[in-house]
């Protein structure tokens, strides 16, 4: 079926896609390695955040608290000069 040359050359072939082939899982592999780093930064980048926003959530509750104290009394004094303002132009 073959001849002799025809099998070297066949081999010859099928090497050089083997070579190939790893070169190509070589890659893949780098590939791979650089992505699970960089997720792995990700990770910690986002468990840093996480703790920073859980700090920023908790310093800026009374803050928030207080602004909507301010907010009503400020809500109770207009309504109070509505009122007595009224009061004059019916009067």
């Amino acid at each position: 079926m073959f001849g002799k040359e025809d099998g070297k050359v066949v081999l010859a072939e099928h090497g050089r896609w083997i070579a190939s082939l790893r070169d190509d899982a070589r890659v893949l592999e780098q590939r791979l390695r650089s992505l699970e780093r960089r997720v792995a930064i990700l990770e910690a980048n986002l468990a840093e955040l996480t703790k920073l926003y859980g700090k920023l959530d908790l310093a800026l509750r009374p803050i928030s608290d207080e602004l909507a104290r301010l907010d009503s009394r400020v809500n109770a004094l207009t309504g109070l000069y509505k009122g007595v303002k009224s009061r004059r132009q019916k009067g």
